[in-house]
């Protein structure tokens, strides 16, 4: 027998539909951009998937089994039921190896299969990412407000309705891209951060901040500003999310409102979207100062 990785399963309905949702993010996107063809390791897993499908409807009936033995007379009866039996055996192993094999093992290996295509999948989205961040730098200078996608009487009164309509489709893009990237997992990850951010760490670079520094009792920072501005900056952009949602806080990325702290990049690979997510994990941690020790207390 070939000398295989065990594929992890993935146990649980909410997780297995993120997955789900992943792979048909990845085949949307790639089809949007004018490729269709999937990636291979996500062919290859998908390709097993509907085999495995097929082979559940596929179920021997016994009563033609039993016709084929009733036909069969006394000179073939014997060479009819070894025939038979071989065929039951089958079935009957075939049954107990897809009861086995669990919708959690094939969602284990569509997950598998997406981590290691990420960088295929990252190339090829290369050239769309690019387009869109730069079709949102240009439109969001032209767009007045807080919340610019929204605001539809501000935008009309600026007469920026063409760089709106950039900016929607822009943001669209690089939305989709980032949903092609998320497992369903990237949200529990966040640790101190707000878990709503961490989707779309795929898409939005951090910079390498430390974790605030505070006084024990007076609770006042023990940094300077200099020091801590990166990391209010990034706290500025969770803000931005929260309040207004992913597009804005993508195009206030675009229009530099975070100062440099936070910025539109598309990771190459998961161990660089798990960097920047714990980097967010970092903006939300403080860390109190006593005698000199550090005593880290969550925000």
């Amino acid at each position: 027998m070939t000398n295989l990785t065990p594929v992890q399963p993935i146990h649980v309905g909410a997780d297995q539909m993120a997955v789900k949702r992943q792979a048909d993010a990845v085949a949307r996107i790639l089809d949007a951009t004018g490729d269709p063809s999937l990636p291979p390791h996500l062919a290859d897993a998908l390709a097993a998937q509907a085999m495995i499908d097929t082979m559940r409807k596929q179920t021997l009936s016994m009563g033609e089994v039993a016709a084929t033995l009733a036909a069969a007379g006394p000179k073939k009866l014997n060479l009819a039921m070894a025939s038979a039996v071989e065929k039951v055996r089958n079935q009957q192993a075939m049954d107990a190896l897809l009861k086995s094999l669990t919708s959690a093992y094939m969602a284990g290996a569509v997950r598998e299969a997406l981590d290691a295509d990420h960088e295929a999948i990252a190339t090829r989205l290369s050239y769309a990412f690019r387009k869109a961040k730069g079709d949102l730098i240009d439109a969001a200078k032209d767009l007045p407000g807080k919340d610019p996608l929204a605001d539809a009487e501000a935008v009309l009164a600026a007469g920026a309705g063409d760089a709106w309509t950039v900016a929607r489709t822009a943001c669209e893009m690089l939305l989709s891209i980032s949903s092609a990237f998320d497992n369903g997992t990237l949200y529990q990850r966040a640790g101190n951060a707000p878990p709503q951010v961490a989707p779309l760490a795929p898409i939005v670079a951090v910079a390498d901040i430390k974790a605030e520094v505070i006084e024990t009792f007076a609770h006042n920072p023990v940094d300077d500003m200099e020091t801590r501005r990166p990391t209010l900056a990034v706290r500025a952009y969770a803000d931005a999310l929260l309040d207004h949602g992913p597009a804005v806080a993508v195009l206030k990325i675009a229009r530099g409102d975070f100062a440099g702290a936070v910025t539109l990049d598309l990771a190459t690979d998961p161990a660089e979207v798990l960097q920047r997510i714990r980097r967010l994990n970092t903006a939300f941690t403080r860390e109190f100062q006593r005698d000199g020790s550090g005593i880290r207390m969550l925000r």
